[in-house]
């Protein structure tokens, strides 16, 4: 991604190592794969819209920490945030798309979503480059801030929650921690 080109800008700017700067890269990634399982059970326990919502916000606040952070502590636990929010926003996202489209439009909607995500590596690195090199590390961060808001507001406004209605047996179960 476009941070591991912005790795030894930011290590220099906030005077650490790039060992200490690696972490705004890992910490999202484990955060969000340790809590994507549980936040997909969240989400069909108590709604995929909610738990959807509740990762943009999270990411929205991450963003802001990231993007004003004083110092490298402070920008990798806002990077961390990032980790939760996607650990919530994957899943759920995924969830509400499928559950908000007809099956004659769902293939089609998915297909669109995941050629944005399979090009959006290639365009960011080299719009994401284009930025840091004019205008540095922080509009990384700040940059999606209105794209997020924007997210929030349309899906709170316009998509409707899919909670699924389980059966007896699933509303008896709990969430398997262990497993």
């Amino acid at each position: 991604t476009v941070l591991t080109l912005a790795m030894p800008t930011l290590a220099r700017q906030l005077n650490v190592d790039e060992s200490v700067i690696v972490w705004v890269t890992l910490a999202p990634m484990i955060i969000s794969a340790a809590l994507a399982p549980a936040c997909g059970w969240c989400a069909d326990t108590y709604g995929r819209k909610s738990i959807w919502l509740a990762g943009m916000v999270i990411n929205l606040c991450a963003l802001l920490i990231s993007g004003f952070a004083p110092s490298a502590v402070i920008l990798v636990a806002g990077r961390a945030a990032q980790g939760v929010a996607q650990g919530a926003d994957r899943p759920s996202g995924f969830a509400l798309t499928i559950s908000n489209f007809s099956e004659e439009k769902r293939g089609r909607v998915i297909g669109l979503i995941q050629s944005f995500e399979a090009i959006s590596p290639s365009v960011g690195i080299i719009v994401g480059g284009l930025v840091l090199d004019g205008f540095g590390w922080r509009p990384l961060f700040l940059a999606p801030v209105p794209l997020v808001l924007v997210s929030v507001v349309t899906c709170a406004a316009l998509v409707r929650d899919a909670k699924p209605q389980p059966s007896a047996e699933k509303r008896r179960r709990t969430f398997d921690a262990m497993g």
